[in-house]
C-alpha cells in the first residue's frame, strides 16, 4: 500500500502525490506492522508493556514514522495498564512491593465490626487487613475548627464513645466514623472540659463545665441537667462566672456514686450521691488552688492523686479528707523545678498502681513508688510540654503523650524510651489534648487535638 514519505498519509493505488500534503508517494517496504502479543499469565507491569511495544515497532525492515511509533507506544501503554488493573481486580493478585512488604511483615487481621472494624481504606479487595500506620482524621459530623479536650469511651460498647469540645458533646455509636451532637440542656459556648462515665451503669455520664460547673446525663447524652448544688468557687466569681471552672472529673470504679471534680482556683470538690451534692475537699491543700486532673488507684479507690498549676502533685490516702505533697524535691534547674511543677495530666498503671506518670510542662515524670519520689522519663521525647497521657489497659507497658507542638509518642518500654507516632497528622501537628484507647481492643487510639478527631487503628501490639 504506497503512502507518503512525509506526513505517513495511506494513499490509495495509483496516486503519485499525497493529496494531504502534496509529496511525492512512496510504496511500503511492508504491508504488516508486528504488533505486541497480548500478555500471557506472567501479567507483566504496564511499563513492561510499552517497552515491548516500542521495541517491536523498531525492527529491521519497518519504516513507520516515528511520531506514529510514539502515539501507538501510547496507546498500547494505556490499555495494557487497563488489562493489569483489571486482573488485580477481578483475581486480587498483583499487589505493589510495598504493601506485599508490609503484609508479610504484619500478617493479616480479620476486618470485624462497630469499635473492632478496620477503616475502609485497610480493607482489600478479598478483605484482608493491613495494619495503618496513619492516623486519619475521625470528624464527619463535628464542624470545622472544633477543639476537643476530652474523650470517653463507653467500657461495655467501645463503639460508644464521647468527645468533649469547644462546642458542647458530640456522641458516636460507630467507632468515631460519624458523629452527633449531645448537647441538649447544655449552657452555650462552654467549653467541656471533662467527661466520666459510670462504669457499672454507662448511661450515665457526667460533663465537666469550664464556666459552667458540673451537668448530668441519665440517657446516654440525650439531655442534660446541672449537678452544681455545692460547686462553688471564689474564682469563678472572679470570672464573672455563676458556675465554677471545672478541669477534670474522676469516679470512684467500685462505687461509682462516689464523684470527683478539680477546679480552677477552688480545689477539689467531692460527691457521694452521684453528683446531687457537692463539698470541698481542700484539706492540705494551698488555697485557691488551681487543679488540672485527677487519678484513682483503680485497686485502692481510696488513693488520690491531683495535679496542679504549679504546685506539682498531691496524694491523699483517705478519699480527699486530707491531702500531702507528693512533689519531687528541688533540682540545680530552677527553670526545670517551675515548669515541672506545671502538671496537666496524671495516668496510672492500672495493673500495678504504684507506678504512675505526670505530664508537664517539662516533659513526661514517672513515680514507681506511688509518689514518693519522681524522675524524668524523657528519652526520646523533645523538648515540649505533654498535655495527654494513655496507658494500654492489657499492656501498661505501652503507653502514649500528647503533646503541645509535636504530636503523639509512644513508648512500649513503660517510659523508658519514647518514639514518634505522628504519621497523617500535619506537618506542625495539632496540640493533643485528649487521648482514649479502645478498652476491648487496645491498638485502637483515639486523639482530641485542636483539628478535632483523630483515629489511630491497630497500632502497636
Amino acid at each position: 500500500m504506497p503512502f507518503c514519505r512525509k506526513c505517513g498519509s495511506v494513499l490509495g493505488e495509483g496516486k503519485k502525490f499525497c493529496v494531504r500534503c502534496g509529496a511525492p508517494v512512496a510504496a511500503a517496504t511492508s504491508t504488516t506492522t508486528e504488533m505486541p502479543s497480548i500478555p500471557g499469565p506472567r501479567s507483566p507491569q504496564p511499563a513492561q508493556y510499552a517497552s515491548e511495544a516500542h521495541e517491536s515497532l523498531e525492527r529491521p525492515g519497518i519504516t513507520v514514522p516515528p511520531e506514529r511509533v510514539a502515539l501507538l507506544a501510547l496507546v498500547v501503554a494505556i490499555v495494557a495498564g487497563a488489562i493489569y488493573l483489571g486482573m488485580r481486580e477481578l483475581t486480587g493478585k498483583g499487589p505493589s512491593p510495598k504493601s506485599a512488604s508490609v503484609a508479610s511483615e504484619q500478617g493479616t487481621r480479620p476486618s470485624g465490626t462497630g469499635a473492632n472494624a478496620a477503616p475502609a481504606s485497610a480493607q482489600g479487595a478479598l478483605g484482608t487487613y493491613i495494619r495503618p500506620q496513619a492516623w486519619v482524621s475521625s470528624n464527619n459530623g463535628i464542624p470545622v475548627h472544633t477543639q476537643v479536650y476530652a474523650l470517653a469511651i463507653n467500657p461495655q460498647d467501645a463503639s460508644t464513645l464521647y468527645a468533649g469540645t469547644s462546642a458542647g458533646v458530640f456522641k458516636s455509636t460507630d467507632g468515631g466514623a460519624s458523629w452527633n451532637a449531645s448537647r441538649n440542656g447544655l449552657p452555650a459556648y462552654f467549653p467541656v472540659f471533662a467527661l466520666a462515665i459510670n462504669p457499672q451503669s454507662p448511661s450515665t455520664l457526667y460533663a465537666g463545665i469550664y464556666g459552667g460547673g458540673v451537668f448530668e446525663s441519665l440517657d446516654s447524652s440525650a439531655s442534660w441537667s446541672a449537678a452544681n448544688n455545692g460547686l462553688a468557687s471564689r474564682s469563678a466569681i472572679e470570672h464573672g462566672m455563676a458556675n465554677t471552672l471545672v478541669m477534670a472529673l474522676a469516679i470512684n470504679p467500685q462505687n461509682p456514686s462516689t464523684l470527683y471534680a478539680a477546679t480552677r482556683g477552688g480545689g477539689v470538690f467531692e460527691s457521694l450521691d452521684g453528683g446531687v451534692s457537692w463539698s470541698a475537699i481542700n484539706n492540705g491543700l494551698p488555697p485557691n488552688l488551681w487543679v488540672s486532673a485527677l487519678a484513682i488507684n483503680p485497686q485502692t479507690p481510696s488513693t488520690l492523686y491531683a495535679a496542679t498549676i504549679g504546685d506539682g502533685v498531691f496524694e491523699s490516702l483517705d478519699g480527699g479528707v486530707s491531702w500531702s505533697s507528693a512533689r519531687w524535691g528541688a533540682t540545680n534547674d530552677s527553670m526545670l523545678d517551675t515548669l515541672r511543677a506545671i502538671v496537666l495530666t496524671l495516668a496510672i498503671n492500672p495493673q500495678t498502681p504504684s507506678t504512675l506518670y505526670a505530664a508537664t510542662y517539662a516533659g513526661v515524670f514517672e513515680s514507681t513508688d506511688g509518689g514518693a519520689s519522681w524522675h524524668l522519663a524523657l528519652n526520646g521525647l523533645p523538648n515540649t510540654m505533654v498535655m495527654a497521657l494513655a496507658i494500654n489497659p492489657q499492656n501498661p507497658s505501652t503507653l502514649y503523650a500528647g503533646t503541645k507542638r509535636s504530636g503523639v509518642f509512644e513508648s512500649t518500654d513503660g517510659g523508658a524510651s519514647w518514639t514518634t507516632v505522628n504519621n497523617g497528622l500535619a506537618a506542625n501537628p495539632p496540640e493533643v489534648h485528649a487521648l482514649a484507647i479502645n478498652p476491648q481492643n487496645p491498638s485502637t487510639l483515639y486523639a482530641g487535638t485542636t483539628s478535632g478527631v483523630f483515629l489511630l487503628a491497630s497500632h502497636g501490639n
